[in-house]
């Protein structure tokens, strides 16, 4: 009798741990989206006031000058900038957001930079 009390008393506990194994994995697996999701939301909203800020420009004055600040890190995620003639790319992970501009001469560097309409958009 106390022999089976104590294989119950093992499967018991075999059977908490199991499901507690389950838990802990659907939690990080819930978790790891959750961050892909704010990793998306974060680049997406940089770069579309990245290319709005380049659009912008094209609709002033020639002479038209504008100081912007682009950070090491986008809510903490670190990422790498790249500049070609019609789009600029953000890149972080595994991930890539590409953004379409007009044409653009320069590129975009971690820290201030200027852009400058004088009949095309030019990137200090």
């Amino acid at each position: 009798m106390k022999g089976q009390a104590a294989f119950e008393f093992i499967i018991l506990i075999a059977l908490a741990m199991l499901a507690l194994m389950i838990f802990i994995i659907l939690g990080t697996a819930l978790g790891t989206d959750k961050l892909e999701e704010q990793r998306n939301k974060a680049f997406y909203n940089f770069g579309n006031d990245l290319q709005q800020e380049i659009l912008l420009s094209t609709t002033v004055h020639p002479g038209y000058e504008k100081d912007i600040f682009i950070p090491d890190a986008i809510s903490n995620f670190n990422f790498v900038i790249t500049t070609e003639p019609r789009f600029f790319t953000l890149e972080s992970g595994q991930s890539t957001y590409t953004f379409k501009t007009p044409e653009l001469t320069g590129t975009f560097s971690k820290g201030m930079n200027t852009i400058r309409y004088d009949g095309s958009v030019s990137i200090i």
